[in-house]
């Protein structure tokens, strides 16, 4: 196997490819292991659940502990300022099942990077753009994490495992819309 160090994450759209199949990459710099170790994992399938699950930690690392939205008796900060009387945890228009008294029940990335914009004004949250990890999972796969709204980490995986972007985006229409 043919050894490569990483620099920095600008040429991951190259490093996927088959070019390098056959390569092991290395890095010194401690900002690139995650990516590092995600380019090293050959089987499809594995690369894409440590890519979704890895993502998944370092948000709620960084969130842990940020109140952005302000939560006090179920409603946020928005909530009651606008004197909402609804008290569903959540100013989105879709009410997740998944949502338990102590939180989200699943790992779920677009439900993690979803913030209002009165939120987003107030605090400094995470975006795709800021999580350099998921640039090893294509753009068709990176579309999906993030519309896949309501949805468990398993369907999630099994959208992100398809090769079709027609398919994922039939299944998570039937999923959401229809039900």
């Amino acid at each position: 196997m043919k050894i490569k160090k990483l620099s920095n994450s600008n040429k991951l759209w190259l490093y996927k490819s088959i070019f390098y199949r056959n390569t092991l990459f290395e890095s010194d710099d401690n900002n690139l292991d995650n990516i590092v170790k995600a380019l090293n994992i050959k089987k499809r399938k594995d690369r894409i659940d440590f890519v979704y699950d890895t993502a998944c930690d370092l948000i709620d690392e960084y969130m842990k502990d940020k109140n952005v939205c302000d939560f006090k008796d179920g409603k946020c900060f928005v909530q009651r300022r606008n004197g909402s009387t609804s008290c569903d945890g959540c100013c989105g228009p879709i009410k997740c099942k998944h949502v338990t008294g102590k939180g989200c029940s699943t790992k779920n990335i677009s439900c993690k990077l979803f913030y209002c914009p009165s939120a987003r004004r107030k605090a400094k949250v995470l975006g795709v753009r800021n999580i350099d990890l998921l640039k090893v999972l294509s753009i068709r796969q990176r579309v999906i994490c993030l519309i896949n709204v309501t949805s468990t980490r398993e369907q999630i995986l099994k959208d992100l495992y398809s090769y079709s972007f027609i398919y994922a985006i039939l299944r998570i229409f039937i999923r959401d819309c229809i039900k």
